[in-house]
């Protein structure tokens, strides 16, 4: 009996590299090609799984590949070592906008509105803590299940195959890809499915914010529906974008998408833009 195409015991020449002796690489189909990496389809002989592993470029003198490499790996510990405490962080901007808010009433208005806003803000504020205290973010970001490491256990290039690599869960279809079906059937997605959408991205931005990242390449294209328990779940796949929130970067340097950059960032890129044309610069 044939083995299955997929399956380890497959002699098929597809498989055409392995990393680790343990993840076999179908480099002629490609999932995903980016500035930085490549991502294949790739099945992991151990555990007997489909996997996608994502191939880093690296080029004599380009340390491009290494940074997004390490960044990714820091930002994927970061989300899924320990659940990000939003919490926190969300009462905090909810604290800070309420103070401004109060501080800009006039007087009288605040005395008068002064014990019906306590009682009103106790109960709100319980009925946060609770909804805060179920509320947890990382299933909306892909697992991230190996990754290259140096010969003292560090990540980097793999000793044994010098290459740099990320081996995360497969996916089922890019947001992309879904958008594009429906298009070209003349439909568009459910309001419930619109509202699992919405509520994946808006866990992504503030998980990542938990964390301690901003993220500057989110696009559908990074967006891959999962099933999980018989439900459809969507997560973000790609962290080369997440830079850490408040640190000053090289425009150069980042990975994002001109038409679904930030509008923080469009403007520092138009501002940098403006400059180097009105100096002569090409």
């Amino acid at each position: 009996m044939e083995s299955p195409p997929d399956s380890p015991l497959s002699t098929s020449s597809r498989w055409t590299r392995t990393l680790k002796e343990r993840y076999k690489i179908l480099e002629r189909h490609k999932l995903g090609e980016g500035s930085s990496a490549t991502v294949y389809k790739g099945l992991d002989k151990t555990e007997c799984r489909n996997v996608a592993v994502k191939l880093y470029k690296s080029a004599p003198g380009d340390s491009s590949g290494l940074e997004a490499f390490k960044q990714s790996v820091e930002v994927f510990h970061a989300i899924s070592a320990e659940r990000p405490n939003i919490g926190e962080v969300l009462r905090a901007e909810q604290m800070s906008q309420k103070r401004r808010s109060f501080e800009d009433m006039p007087i009288e208005a605040r005395r008068a509105g002064s014990k019906d806003s306590a009682d009103s803000a106790g109960i709100m504020r319980y009925k946060t803590d609770v909804f805060l205290e179920k509320l947890d973010v990382r299933d909306c970001f892909v697992r991230l299940l190996d990754y290259s490491k140096t010969d003292s256990g560090e990540p980097g290039l793999d000793a044994e195959d010098e290459v740099l690599f990320l081996v995360f869960e497969l996916g089922d279809e890019s947001l992309e890809d879904k958008l594009l079906a429906l298009s070209e059937d003349g439909e568009t997605l459910t309001i419930d499915e619109l509202r699992a959408l919405q509520w994946t991205l808006v866990s992504i931005v503030w998980g990542l914010h938990a964390a301690g990242y901003v993220h500057l390449d989110i696009k559908p294209k990074n967006v891959m529906s999962f099933e999980i328990d018989g439900r459809e779940q969507w997560k973000l796949i790609d962290l080369d974008g997440a830079v850490p929130s408040g640190s000053k970067q090289n425009l150069k340097a980042l990975t994002y998408t001109p038409e679904y950059m930030p509008p923080e960032l469009a403007h520092a890129c138009y501002s940098a833009s403006l400059v180097t044309s009105s100096s002569g610069g090409r």
